[in-house]
């Protein structure tokens, strides 16, 4: 059976990846930047800032990717849940209620019942 990924835990991996590669980057740029005279501190610095930003960008990538297929299951089960409930799906009910209230319906006055 293929299990799927825990989102909390892909991220969590993501954000603990991220330091220790920009922990490492640091050292590296620091160790580049004494060994090679043509090289600043501030242009070491910021090459592994660059490669780092890349590298984090890529692997957000499956991330994203889970978090958009968790989505789409979650659509699909509350539109089945409606449907089984002989409810409106929820989508336009969403819709309706942004269009604003019904005129024509019973509204609750402050003390005077209804109007």
């Amino acid at each position: 059976p293929h299990e799927r990924a825990n989102l909390n835990m892909c991220s969590a991996y993501t954000h603990v990846f991220a330091d220790t590669l920009r922990s490492i980057a640091v050292v590296v740029a620091s160790v580049l930047a004494m060994l090679v005279e043509d090289i600043t501190s501030e242009e070491a610095d910021a090459m592994a800032a660059v490669v780092v930003c890349t590298v984090i960008l890529l692997s957000l990538l499956p991330l994203l990717h889970g978090m958009f297929h968790t989505w789409s299951e979650l659509r699909g089960i509350l539109k089945e849940e409606a449907a089984e409930r002989d409810l409106p799906n929820p989508m336009e009910l969403c819709a309706e209620l942004e269009e604003g209230a019904d005129d024509t319906a019973p509204r609750i006055e402050m003390g005077m019942g209804f109007a």
